[in-house]
């Protein structure tokens, strides 16, 4: 008995690209599902102002620190 085939490429390509192959759609949010708490839902990337605010702040100071003597 001859031996079958086990796998074959062919005509895959096609199929894919003839609707095009597309990026996943970005999220723009976080989920907050099953969150009870908005303020636990926050994105990480979103730091509160206030505390960009002291880190610039102390920044600019350890700057001034090395640079000014």
């Amino acid at each position: 008995m001859a031996k079958s085939k086990n796998h074959t490429a062919h005509n895959q390509s096609y199929k894919a690209h003839r609707n095009g192959i597309k990026k996943p759609k970005r999220q723009r949010q976080a989920s907050t599902k099953g969150v009870r708490s908005s303020c636990y839902a926050r994105s990480p990337l979103d730091p509160e102002p206030i505390s960009v605010l002291l880190f610039l702040y102390f920044l600019v100071q350890i700057c001034c620190f090395f640079f000014h003597g």
